[in-house]
């Protein structure tokens, strides 16, 4: 990208990735994109040890003590790569990306540490989300040049607390060439198999007393469906929803998947008739945008930000909690091959044209220029 479009060519990325995602899925795949567009990106990875130096072990532990308004996301580990960045923008004036507010936003959130740098910080929990963190969102977002957010819900929300000026809505992105569909091989399996496969992917926000209800109703009437429910072990988080897991797992038409590579997420993907997704809320959600660019019809919640992702010519969105309603739109869809392959094909298209990532790369370098 010439320098004279764009002149903070480099950009400090404070990035992280999870352990439940894979190299396929999550935002931090942003950052080869915007390689991609031009943009010299200056990688700090999400620490993985606190410096063995003493001395700035000290420094760390003081400045923990003393830091302010920080959320339940951020920790030692998060405060000690925002030093680690620091160091490499104390110099320059350029620009600093934190991929996930949530987890690195701390001192770079202090005026005299985030100095002359134009600082960007993605949000991906729910504005509700800030609030039950007792945070002072406001003063916790003042020193932030721009910040993006992953619904148009979120950008009303937080301009109305922080100003039109400062607030951006970019969708999340998908890598929509790895999830693709399987032409030859999931479609014949699909053809010949009589058996309607209901997939479920994730654990953050999901409505699992929704699910529950969903499975039951089909397991008491129907022979033909089966669940494949991708959760990993929630027991060190919420041991009666644990419990649940795995009482609804113990049904014969019910399978429980955990610690999937890659390739085997997309094979569910490829395989499934359809993504059942009952939310609680919602920005952005990974697993549906998978499934999309895996060519797959979508049950999901009405949640604020679903409609930013999702539409009727691929998926059936019901009232929050209503197991009912859910249970009704997986007869309709499911009973309609002639529906499922349309919607099939409306959810590649969308997926690809909206939310490619080198398509968020570039709304998201118009983020930067509109800093300059």
């Amino acid at each position: 990208m010439p320098p004279e479009i764009f002149s903070m060519s480099d950009v400090t990325v404070i990035r992280e990735q999870f352990s439940h995602m894979g190299g396929h899925s999550g935002y931090d795949l942003l950052c080869p994109a915007l390689e991609e567009s031009g943009v010299s990106v200056c990688s700090v990875w999400r620490q993985t040890s606190l410096p063995s130096s003493s001395f700035m072990r000290g420094i760390v532990d003081y400045a923990w003590a003393k830091l302010p308004n920080k959320s339940s996301f951020y920790r030692q580990l998060n405060l000690w790569t925002e030093l680690c960045a620091l160091k490499k923008t104390v110099l320059s004036s350029g620009s600093v990306h934190i991929l996930y507010g949530e987890n690195n936003l701390g001192l770079f959130a202090l005026p005299l540490i985030k100095g002359t740098s134009k600082l960007v910080v993605t949000a991906h929990q729910p504005f509700s989300w800030w609030l039950e963190q007792g945070l002072d969102v406001k003063r916790k977002f003042a020193c932030v040049d721009a910040l993006i957010v992953l619904s148009r819900s979120e950008k009303e929300h937080f301009e109305n607390l922080l100003g039109k000026k400062k607030v951006y809505y970019v969708p999340h992105g998908v890598d929509t060439e790895f999830f693709c569909p399987d032409v030859k091989g999931a479609a014949e399996l699909k053809r010949n198999r009589p058996v309607k496969r209901y997939l479920f992917v994730g654990q953050w926000l999901r409505s699992f007393e929704t699910l529950f209800s969903v499975i039951e109703m089909s397991a008491d009437k129907k022979s033909n469906v089966e669940f494949d429910l991708v959760v990993p072990d929630l027991s060190f988080r919420d041991s009666k929803l644990e419990e649940g897991i795995r009482r609804v797992s113990g049904l014969p038409q019910v399978t429980r998947h955990q610690c999937l590579d890659d390739r085997s997420l997309r094979e569910l993907y490829r395989k499934a008739t359809l993504l059942l997704m009952p939310l609680e809320e919602s920005t952005a959600n990974n697993a549906i945008l998978e499934a999309m660019a895996s060519g797959l019809p979508i049950v999901t919640s009405a949640t604020n930000g679903i409609m930013d992702y999702v539409d009727r010519s691929f998926a059936r969105i019901c009232p929050l909690g209503d197991a009912s309603a859910m249970n009704d739109a997986l007869d309709q869809m499911s009973s309609d091959d002639g529906l499922l392959k349309k919607m099939s094909m409306s959810a590649r298209k969308k997926a690809v044209e909206k939310f490619a990532w080198r398509t968020v790369a570039d709304s998201v370098l118009n983020v930067y220029r509109s800093l300059i």
